[in-house]
């Protein structure tokens, strides 16, 4: 919900950039310059991915937003970093230099595009996702081609996010769904300019060097949400999974996808802690932030993943691998759909009930069928992901 404070902090910024933007055609300048504001990462794989998917795409230099220098580990060769820190998150008299810094990159660039993903809706932020919405009505209105990336939009979303993205599609800016439930909801609203797209991370495919594991022979790959865990008490269905494809042979690997205070190392290590040492032996724990390549690398050889975290299950599914996916924020429930693996939906009330296990049991005796489907519906996924980059002039298309 955004307070009296955060609606004058909204105004105070409209005011400015509608001030310091200047209004231009720019869809004929000779050359596109592109801008993208990232998403927060510190230590998130899945906003590495994003980055990374985005960088491929363009295939030339742009020049990327993020809160601190230091938000991803590794940055694509042909990004530029402008960090400005208290634009999406401080306070907005702390932000009138990064409003005005921000309105100096835009004034020299054709386009912007958004990382969606799942910070549109205010479920995580309701003033990050304002101020988002906002930059992007404000340089639409200033000429620039703008979009927002790939991302959901749950059912019960704060509603200054539906009111300031409504106003963002309203001055042409490209919503582009991540799924059908997301574009339902979004024209159910009343939003315009909604296209039906796929996560853009459907759009990378490298692999690079992953970590053994141990044992050698079948394994999976595990992920527990630090974000779940917050809320439900998942410690002993995660480790019953794991033991019973101890029992069938299966190794494991426990992988956390957001690494960082509040991310998931403490629960996957909570996790390993209490395996049997049979089980434990067969087990590899990941501490560390991998590259998107090399998660893409550890599901590429797995007999199936089970996670909370969707930039995982999506990384799986690009490589044909299933995925048993733990539902939050209504985010994945049209990822599955696309797919037709539905059946693999773990809603979170569930976990302690026996529902992960129960998923991952069918899973253990379908993965066959499972394969197929994923193998039918993944040359549309990546279709519809390649669709978040129609229209935008990049060096791939030159």
């Amino acid at each position: 919900m955004v307070t009296k404070d955060g609606r004058d902090s909204l105004a105070r910024m409209r005011f400015l950039l509608g001030l310091l933007l200047r209004r231009s055609d720019r869809r004929h300048a000779a050359r596109k310059i592109h801008v993208l504001l990232a998403a927060p990462g510190r230590g998130n794989i899945g906003d590495a991915a994003m980055l990374e998917a985005f960088a491929a795409a363009v295939g030339e230099e742009f020049t990327v937003i993020t809160r601190h220098p230091d938000d991803y580990r590794t940055l694509p060769a042909n990004a530029k970093v402008v960090s400005l820190p208290r634009l999406i998150y401080g306070s907005s008299l702390k932000a009138v230099l990064d409003i005005v810094k921000l309105a100096r990159v835009l004034n020299s660039a054709t386009n912007l595009s958004i990382v969606g993903a799942d910070i549109m809706d205010g479920a995580y932020n309701a003033k990050a996702s304002t101020r988002r919405s906002l930059i992007a009505a404000r340089a639409a209105a200033a000429g620039l081609d703008v979009r927002i990336l790939g991302f959901s939009w749950n059912g019960q979303p704060d509603a200054a996010a539906e009111s300031e993205l409504r106003a963002a599609s309203e001055h042409g800016v490209r919503l582009l769904a991540r799924d059908g439930s997301s574009s339902a909801r979004l024209r159910a609203a009343g939003m315009s300019n909604v296209t039906d797209v796929a996560d853009i991370v459907f759009t990378s495919s490298s692999l690079s060097d992953a970590p053994v594991v141990p044992g050698g022979g079948p394994y999976a790959v595990i992920n527990a949400s630090g974000l779940v865990a917050r809320s439900v008490d998942q410690t002993a269905a995660y480790v019953s999974v794991i033991e019973r494809l101890h029992e069938q042979g299966i190794g494991t690997v426990l992988l956390p996808h957001v690494v960082r205070a509040e991310g998931d190392p403490a629960q996957l290590a909570l996790i390993h802690e209490r395996l049997s040492p049979q089980a434990r032996e067969r087990s590899l724990l990941i501490t560390e932030e991998l590259e998107p390549a090399q998660v893409r690398a550890l599901a590429a050889g797995a007999e199936f993943v089970v996670t909370g975290r969707m930039h995982l299950s999506v990384m799986s599914l690009r490589q044909g691998v299933p995925a048993v996916v733990v539902a939050t924020q209504g985010k994945v429930e049209g990822l599955m759909e696309l797919f037709d693996i539905s059946d693999l939906l773990v809603a979170p009330s569930a976990i302690p009930e026996g529902g992960l296990l129960a998923a991952v049991t069918r899973l253990l005796t379908e993965r066959d069928d499972a394969r197929a489907r994923i193998a039918r519906w993944l040359p549309r996924a990546i279709e519809l992901a390649e669709r978040n980059f129609e229209g935008m002039p990049t060096a791939a298309h030159h």
